[in-house]
């Protein structure tokens, strides 16, 4: 499968938006409104092809971490995970 370059670009983009998310956070609200945008911003950088380790790098946090962000749904639900 051929890869488009925008994706790649794309995805540097993404990463910047959610490096930038991290740093200008502050208040409560804004902080769980911003980490949401942020992790959002991770899942679709992730999606276009950006590694996790790239992510970990750029944001200074850890590849667990990032794994668990981008592996989890966006309302924040597991997957995997069934609710009745």
């Amino acid at each position: 499968m051929r890869r488009r370059w925008w994706n790649g670009v794309l995805g540097e983009v993404l990463v910047t938006l959610a490096v930038l998310t991290e740093r200008a956070t502050a208040g409560r609200r804004a902080v769980v409104r911003w980490r949401r945008l942020r992790d959002d911003a991770l899942r679709a950088a992730h999606g276009r092809g950006v590694t996790e380790d790239v992510l970990a790098a750029r944001l200074g946090l850890s590849r667990n971490w990032i794994h668990t962000v981008v592996t989890r749904s966006a309302n924040g639900q597991d997957g995997a995970e069934v609710t009745s």
